[in-house]
């Protein structure tokens, strides 16, 4: 073993992982533009897919996320946040910013970054 060598998994894994990455770039460098386009723009209709089907949340799951990271009553908060980054979220971006106000409530200062918006 040599000093900085990742050990966390098995090498044939590593070496696997290793060669996929390099596949991967190799041929997304090789391709023309509009291919690489494509084949991004099939990535995230696919990701969006999954996520949609297993990993999405409600308005009401993103409140509590909320108030577990200790954000709460009265609070000043400040938002900087791109809409896509919620991928999963079960609502719009008006929705996004009503969930912080029922958190922090009418009183409380917030700002949002919505670029896009």
């Amino acid at each position: 073993m040599t000093p900085g060598e990742n050990t966390s998994a098995p090498i044939k894994y590593q070496w696997v992982g290793n060669i996929l990455d390099i596949s991967a770039a190799t041929i997304m460098g090789s391709l023309t533009p509009i291919y690489t386009h494509t084949i991004k723009l099939a990535y995230r209709k696919m990701k969006r897919r999954i996520v949609s089907a297993f990993a999405s949340y409600a308005p009401e799951a993103f409140e509590k996320a909320l108030g577990r990271l200790g954000v709460s009553r009265g609070d000043a908060v400040m938002m900087h946040v791109s809409f896509d980054s919620f991928t999963g979220f079960r609502g719009g971006p008006k929705d996004v910013i009503d969930c912080v106000l029922n958190v922090v409530g009418p009183e409380a200062t917030s700002i949002y970054d919505v670029p896009g918006l």
